[in-house]
């Protein structure tokens, strides 16, 4: 069975703002990354690591990318709530899970 493409989806991918916009969001996303990073932002990846959800991103990203529904439990502030939707969000925006 294949992937259909709504024409609103297929208007978006055309849009020369959107791809203005989601080239910028990339390059902030590689940034947050390098080893060039503003020190602010290597303080909150520093952060963001130590998160027991950071040691399961693997496992939760392959979850989200192979089931229509994922159901995460940890304790409070894990990081399910906050770190999970920007390991997606980060994920795709380096356009290794699709979604």
């Amino acid at each position: 069975m294949g992937t259909s493409v709504s024409p609103c989806e297929q208007a978006a991918a055309a849009d020369t703002r959107i791809i203005a916009d989601s080239g910028r969001m990339l390059d902030d996303l590689n940034a947050r990354y390098s080893p060039n990073a503003t020190p602010e932002l290597k303080k909150i990846i520093a952060q963001r690591m130590k998160l027991p959800s950071w040691a399961k991103t693997a496992e939760l990203l392959q979850a989200v990318a192979n089931h229509q529904v994922t159901i995460v439990a940890g304790e409070t502030g894990c990081g399910k709530t906050t770190q999970l939707p920007q390991f997606i969000l980060d994920e795709v925006g380096l356009c290794r899970l699709t979604l």
